[in-house]
């Protein structure tokens, strides 16, 4: 917890905007907690009668994205190849049109605990994550990298968009995929969908990377360090406690 007289929203933004992009930001959730980790880990499986995709937007966020995410499942299922079965979950009452070749599961999460929305997202026996963002809103460029440590903590290959911060650190077919337009999001999930061999080492690389460069201490210590060398720059050198 960060105290001070310079704690107001204002200031505390500024703080955040002094300290480097590409170190480590608890503020901005990019590091899950040692508990949420334990709740999420395990290895990479996939059911074998139907593939299963997630979407693992908020139910009170990512509406604007609706028109997006129903575009790709669209390009999902025209090219869905006699035998294969797909599942798409979410999170909320989307606006998705009509799609009589997948299974479109949306679930309802009540409450503010985090550990009851990972316990759901472990026992949805996923195969892939998708994490569209939309560069018009006026949040993108505060996007965290926490959509990627869930699912490297899920052992699931995530495809994610263009956008920073995921074009800084993740590495294509290695630790992840990215992609632009809905037609590129589904040719992506069909690829992890139709070589498990490759799926299963992009998801052991992802946890590996997580591992190493996600650790919770550490990286708080950096981030406070951090903080306190923008704390310097803005507010005068008035004392920061935390």
């Amino acid at each position: 917890r960060l105290q001070g007289d310079w704690s107001s929203d204002v200031c505390s933004s500024d703080l955040l905007s002094k300290i480097p992009y590409d170190k480590p930001k608890i503020l901005r959730r990019s590091v899950l907690d040692n508990e949420a980790v334990s709740i999420l880990r395990q290895d990479y499986r996939r059911r074998t009668d139907v593939f299963s995709v997630g979407w693992l937007a908020g139910q009170g966020r990512g509406n604007g994205l609706d028109a997006f995410v129903d575009c790709l499942l669209g390009c999902l299922e025209v090219n869905l190849a006699d035998g294969e079965r797909l599942a798409f979950h979410c999170f909320g009452q989307r606006v998705f049109g009509e799609h009589k070749r997948l299974e479109i599961k949306e679930h309802v999460f009540f409450g503010t605990e985090w550990r009851g929305l990972y316990e759901k997202f472990k026992g949805l026996d996923l195969g892939v994550t998708v994490n569209p963002m939309d560069d018009k809103d006026e949040f993108w460029s505060a996007k965290s990298e926490l959509k990627w440590v869930e699912s490297a903590a899920m052992g699931v290959p995530l495809v994610t968009q263009r956008l920073p911060p995921y074009v800084g650190f993740l590495r294509e077919g290695e630790t992840g995929f990215m992609a632009s337009s809905p037609k590129e999001f589904a040719e992506k999930v069909l690829l992890v969908m139709r070589d498990e061999p490759m799926s299963r080492r992009v998801s052991e690389a992802s946890k590996e990377y997580a591992a190493e460069n996600y650790d919770v201490r550490r990286n708080a210590v950096k981030f406070l360090s951090d903080l306190e060398g923008a704390r310097r720059m803005v507010c005068g050198g008035r004392r920061v406690e935390s």
